[in-house]
């Protein structure tokens, strides 16, 4: 078991260590990792999230329990953490960047192949359910946020307006809608396209690593250690805790689904987290570099125990791996 998520969370680390290495030596140049960062955002993140709703079976996106335990548990660690970011006089923007750590998990890099090789072939339904509402929704509210703390000049109706100009020309939030409307109507892409925006999207996890790496090459003031501890454990704590808390919430759902929901929610913070606090400043983008690398590191030791715990509570049945 412990053999699977390291391997699952090997190529995170390979990944940063080589942008790391880039940034120090320059292979890129200076402008490599803002060009490679706008890349993903632009680019490979909105295809990324395009394809995967596209390609959803629309009743897999009408799951209301699933969507009520993934989006709840985000919402709920989004909130509380922003709340307590502000209470202790963090400015908005970063309050923003840190609640978006602490409720927005890897999902797809790191959370599906756990999934498939702990869990087995079922858990890909409900797998591919949280990463397709992590990469529009969850992912989606902290760029609507931060649309608007960045528009908000000469008053709450104008900035209101720049906000929502702004979010209607986000390529991330216009992907999440169309990949919706193409699923709903049950659009079948031509194979040829369809493979195209498959590997172009692949490259969003990769490309994202490799910039955490050269953004953390850089010279830099480093985050309080205080400011890591407390969202490491509104990621690896307390979205778990709130994902297993609101399955009581709603209709049951298959053990499948239930453990798929929580091991997912205790997932370590998603690289393309960074795309968005780059846009927060540097500040906001130095505390979501190392949150991202620290909730990997620490996700060795959390996640194994997580495991054990779905399995006495019997959702999971390990013996077999």
């Amino acid at each position: 078991m412990i053999g699977t998520i390291i391997g699952a969370l090997f190529p995170v680390f390979a990944l940063i260590a080589l942008g790391y290495w880039s940034g120090k030596v320059q292979l890129l140049g200076e402008a490599g990792e803002p060009v490679l960062t706008r890349f993903v955002g632009q680019v490979t993140l909105p295809v990324l999230t395009f394809v995967t709703l596209a390609t959803m079976k629309p009743a897999d996106l009408a799951v209301p329990a699933m969507v009520g335990v993934v989006l709840g548990g985000s919402a709920l660690v989004y909130v509380v953490t922003f709340a307590a970011e502000r209470l202790l006089h963090t400015p908005a923007g970063e309050a923003n960047i840190s609640a978006l750590v602490g409720g927005y998990g890897n999902s797809a890099f790191v959370g599906l192949p756990v999934c498939l090789v702990v869990l087995g072939q079922a858990s890909l339904g409900p797998a591919a359910v949280v990463i397709a509402l992590n990469a529009s929704i969850v992912f989606g509210w902290a760029v609507l946020v931060d649309e608007m703390l960045r528009h908000r000049r000469g008053g709450l109706l104008a900035g209101l307006g720049r906000s929502l100009r702004q979010i209607g020309t986000n390529p991330l939030i216009v992907s999440a809608v169309a990949g919706v409307a193409a699923a709903l109507a049950g659009l079948r892409l031509p194979v040829p396209l369809l493979t195209t925006l498959q590997t172009l999207g692949g490259a969003t996890a990769a490309c994202a690593l490799v910039a955490i790496g050269m953004f953390m090459a850089r010279p830099f003031e480093r985050v309080q250690p205080a400011v890591s501890l407390r969202l490491m454990l509104a990621k690896l704590v307390l979205h778990p805790l709130a994902a297993f808390g609101l399955l009581e919430l709603f209709p049951p759902m298959p053990p499948i689904w239930n453990a798929t929901a929580i091991l997912m929610a205790a997932m370590p913070t998603g690289a393309s987290a960074y795309v968005v606090a780059v846009q927060a400043g540097e500040r906001a983008s130095r505390i979501a570099a190392t949150v991202i690398v620290l909730t990997t590191l620490a996700a060795m030791l959390s996640l194994p125990i997580v495991l054990f715990l779905l399995e006495r509570v019997g959702m999971v049945s390990l013996g077999g791996n």
